[in-house]
């Protein structure tokens, strides 16, 4: 595909929708653009009427008071400067509102497609790299949309209209401000695709710059222990200066645009001013026709001078666009598009068959994984690459990354066949995270009485871990977390309400990082009971530390570090299993 079909790709699949949805409102904006530049015509035509005016040339006797023509022009002037004041305004503000509208729905779906790509778009690119499109790229196109795809329109007809009154004054005034002002064209057709070329690069810089300042920040531990910081440095040093280089080849590239429009505007003026003075040594013009002349010849200055920066300002935002359809043009994780598979009933079977995930990068590796889990499942994982291996079976699950070999059965229906979104909401997933827990906590609703009764449950079933003496009625939660800050949340509240959060919505399977960190052992056997409780009517898999030793037996699955599985099924549970409803009585527990 050549660069000008993909451009026009983009142009249609990208902006098409957005630019539809506001067509009133960007036809607004550019008649107002277009009135506000046409308004600039009739004073020079105003001074020639009153240079050429009888009372003001000594034809007649001069007039006094209101009905002078010195009064008449100065009023019209006025009210054109009023008008064209207004316009501009007008124009300002709906350009403006405009291209943030537009800017508002691509960032909109910009983020709803990289909520739905594969988890191996984000483990190859750092997150810097990918938020330079929020703000660098749509910086730029925002300028354009505001600016010259407003403005462009209204300056080519200004300059029309500026050449018809030209040409009807006299045809050689035309030719004298159109010939010198054509110069610029070549100087644009050369310059433009030199700064496309520049701009791209220095995009490019810009997302290796975020990713690097990104990925630092999140290694500065590792950086201070290993004495890099002088690496860092020089990486950084070495990407601001391609970045700066590529922005100084650009703007002395672009200043050639400015001068060759200067040059050319000023000798338009200079030539129609020697045009108007022949004409009026002849006979042919009078004073008026040739200080109008000249003084709308100075007015093509500015949009010429716009026009020629408008082709660089099309090229960035051109860039800027490729870049923001790539993204969108990613194929996002399969699952949510079609007739796939939702159920409203619970699900009660869970199945591996032979499923190995191999990452393209380093990571964590699981061969040939097959167990079948069924409601009353009490399922530790570990593994031997610090929790990384086992957090990769609960993506596994939530269809955050795929098996490369073998697969997933859900009710004995294959896992690719069920819509993603209506498999994650049928799983419960228990993370610490204050974010995950406030974003739980606001989006889950409580579906039923029963629902509600057995969160109330749970909330007063697992009280003894937070320690906290403040009234811990369930109704209380979501009023309450609001105002808990990350350092104020104690280990046990926030194991807590982790917990109530991912079962409002009831879940059919409930996945549990890391349960025991930082509790007491009273803390935690107390915590095995409850979810032996929850594993009796649903499927529960936990993530353990190797060496930790739990008071229950639950069935295991070790990953080591070279993805091997090994699964142990005990015989005997310590703990008798009975179903959380049964210690669930309008919200206290029984």
């Amino acid at each position: 595909m050549s660069a000008i079909e993909r451009a026009s790709l983009y142009w249609s699949s990208v902006l098409r929708e957005p630019l539809l949805a506001r067509r009133t409102i960007l036809g607004v904006a550019m008649g107002t653009a277009a009135v506000a530049q046409l308004l600039g015509i009739p004073v020079p035509l105003l001074a020639r009427w009153l240079i050429n005016h009888p009372a003001v040339s000594g034809d007649v006797q001069a007039v006094s008071g209101v009905a002078s023509p010195y009064w008449a022009f100065g009023i019209a002037v006025l009210s054109v400067g009023i008008a064209r004041a207004c316009f501009r305004w007008a124009q300002s503000a709906l350009a403006e509102r405009f291209a943030q509208g537009v800017i508002a729905d691509l960032r909109v779906r910009m983020h709803r497609t990289l909520l739905r790509l594969p988890q191996g778009y984000f483990d190859r690119r750092p997150l810097g790299k990918i938020l330079v499109r929020f703000s660098g790229d749509c910086s730029a196109l925002k300028s354009w949309l505001a600016g010259t795809l407003i403005t462009a329109p209204a300056d080519v007809l200004l300059v029309l209209g500026l050449a018809i009154t030209l040409a009807v004054m006299r045809p050689s005034l035309l030719l004298a401000a159109l010939i010198p002002a054509c110069l610029i064209i070549p100087v644009m057709l050369i310059v433009s695709p030199a700064a496309r070329q520049l701009t791209r690069e220095g995009r490019r810089h810009q997302a290796q710059l975020c990713g690097a300042i990104e990925e630092q920040l999140t290694r500065l531990v590792t950086i201070a222990a290993s004495n890099n910081q002088q690496h860092c440095e020089s990486q950084v040093a070495s990407l601001t200066g391609s970045i700066a280089d590529a922005a100084e080849q650009r703007a002395r590239r672009e200043a050639w645009v400015r001068a060759t429009s200067i040059f050319t505007t000023t000798l338009a003026v200079g030539a129609v001013g020697f045009v108007g003075a022949f004409h009026l040594r002849s006979g042919g013009l009078n004073h008026g026709d040739v200080v109008a002349a000249v003084w709308l010849s100075l007015l093509v200055r500015g949009p010429i001078n716009r026009l020629s920066r408008a082709g660089v300002s099309h090229q960035r935002a051109r860039v800027s666009l490729e870049r923001i359809g790539t993204l969108l043009d990613r194929k996002q994780e399969p699952g949510w598009d079609g007739d796939l598979r939702r159920t409203s009933k619970p699900i009660t079977k869970l199945e591996f068959r032979n499923v190995s995930y191999k990452p393209k990068h380093s990571g964590p590796m699981i061969r040939d994984l097959s167990i079948t889990l069924s409601t009353g499942s009490l399922l530790a994982v570990s593994d031997d690459v610090d929790g990384r291996a086992a957090r990769c079976v609960f993506d596994l699950i939530l269809r955050v990354r795929r098996p490369h070999t073998g697969y997933l059965q859900v009710d004995n229906v294959s896992a690719r066949k069920w819509h993603v979104g209506g498999l994650r909401g049928k799983i419960g997933f228990v993370d610490r995270d204050r974010s995950c827990i406030d974003t739980q906590l606001r989006s889950r609703t409580v579906g039923s009485a029963q629902d509600d009764a057995l969160v109330k449950g749970v909330w007063q079933q697992t009280k003894h871990l937070s320690g906290d003496t403040h009234d811990d009625s369930y109704a209380t939660v979501l009023a309450r977390v609001a105002s808990f800050t990350q350092e104020a949340m104690s280990p046990g509240l926030r194991i807590r309400l982790a917990f109530c959060s991912a079962l409002a919505g009831n879940p059919s399977i409930l996945l549990i990082e890391h349960p025991f960190l930082n509790l007491d052992e009273t803390q935690c056997e107390l915590l095995e009971q409850c979810l032996v409780r929850l594993a009796a009517d649903r499927i529960v898999l936990i993530t353990v530390n190797p060496a930790s030793r739990m008071s229950i037996e639950p069935d295991s699955l070790h990953i080591s570090a070279s993805g091997d599985v090994t699964s142990r099924r005990p015989k005997i549970l310590d703990f008798v299993r009975q179903p959380m409803a049964d210690f669930v009585t309008d919200g206290t527990l029984s």
